[in-house]
């Protein structure tokens, strides 16, 4: 899918987008750079009623949810090194910067 940016800095989000992520006139998008690519994510129109029932009938321990984030970081740097970043060798993401001492 390609669209173009107006002169007021304007783009259209392709039907096939549309349709496949429910966004409705008014849908509110968040914009993210990861290593000069852009991510757009839908934001759902109420954020707590979207996140409701995610750990329902769940009893999560801070370990279950620390060894969830580390799933998600390495799915996180596995797609940034399908991307061509965030390697050894590659550009770091400037969005998800890493940090000496932190947790995997």
């Amino acid at each position: 899918m390609q669209t173009t940016i107006s002169t007021r800095w304007q783009t259209v989000v392709p039907k096939d987008a549309r349709e496949a992520l429910g966004l409705t006139p008014r849908s509110k998008l968040s914009w993210e750079v990861r290593g000069g690519v852009a991510v757009v994510v839908p934001i759902p129109e109420d954020p707590v009623l979207g996140s409701l029932g995610i750990l329902r009938g769940e009893r999560l321990t801070t370990e279950d949810l620390l060894e969830e984030r580390r799933r998600e970081r390495e799915r996180e740097e596995a797609e940034d090194r399908a991307l061509g970043f965030g390697g050894p060798s590659g550009p770091v993401d400037p969005v998800r910067p890493s940090r000496s001492g932190e947790d995997t």
